[in-house]
């Protein structure tokens, strides 16, 4: 039974995450490409006897742009998560957008909040952002696809290995190169592999043939913890892997 001096059922322990200060249950902070470490959003800890089910909004705004230039502005801002119970932890990155919800069940809860390090580092690259994150007690409303992309430029003939993304459940293709996702330039192809290297088992084989990018969502086997796509095409491709997590 609750009682009114905030305390409740964890009278005598410490108190779930969601009961904690105001300042630990959200927070904003300005975010640069030129400083990598990651920016404290919010951080909360709650007695492990309890399992609580927690919504994190995440938000992004103030974004400030370079000036127009030859170069074409971008910049993908993601959250790292990192969550648990006990001595168990897990950790994640997701896009943050223009905003997106995930939903973990935990005791205690990390939110930051970083440029993707993997972004070209150009005169193009946006300058800074303010990206915001709370959360609160129970499941969201809506069903938000929680994202991690990872875009790769690949040159005539190459190909890039990319490790798969912590709770990633499938996968995406995209790109702005006309005629890839239709299979008029190609091939482009992607194995899903055992290992870090070309030559580790495939256990999954795919190609933009017939135009299979644009509406397949691939469901790759477990056992797969990188991607290798290789361009064929006799022109450099801009590709991003985007990859549905199980947030």
């Amino acid at each position: 039974m609750h009682t009114n001096d905030g305390k409740g059922l964890w009278e005598g322990h410490t108190s779930p995450v969601v009961v904690g200060p105001e300042k630990n249950l959200g927070g904003e902070a300005e975010v640069t490409p030129f400083d990598p470490s990651p920016k404290l959003l919010f951080k909360n800890d709650g007695s492990s006897i309890y399992s609580y089910t927690l919504t994190c909004n995440l938000g992004l705004d103030d974004i400030r742009y370079p000036e127009e230039g030859a170069t074409p502005r971008h910049g993908n801002v993601l959250a790292f998560v990192e969550w648990g119970q006990g001595a168990a932890s897990f950790s994640a990155e997701i896009d943050m957008k223009t905003g997106t919800q995930f939903t973990v069940v935990a005791t205690s809860i990390k939110v930051s909040a970083k440029f993707d390090p993997e972004e070209p580092r150009d005169d193009g690259l946006i300058l800074s952002a303010r990206a915001k994150g709370a959360i609160v007690w129970g499941t969201r409303p809506a069903r938000a696809l929680c994202t991690r992309t990872q875009r790769r430029v690949i040159a005539a003939g190459g190909s890039a290995i990319v490790p798969i993304p912590a709770f990633a459940e499938s996968l995406k293709i995209a790109s702005s190169v006309p005629g890839v996702m239709t299979g008029a330039v190609g091939p482009v192809s992607l194995r899903f592999l055992g290992g870090p290297l070309a030559t580790d088992l495939a256990l999954l084989a795919a190609s933009n043939a017939a135009g299979f990018f644009q509406n397949a969502i691939i469901a790759f086997p477990g056992g797969s913890y990188f991607l290798e796509a290789t361009n064929g095409s006799a022109v450099p491709i801009d590709l991003s892997f985007v990859w549905a997590l199980s947030l």
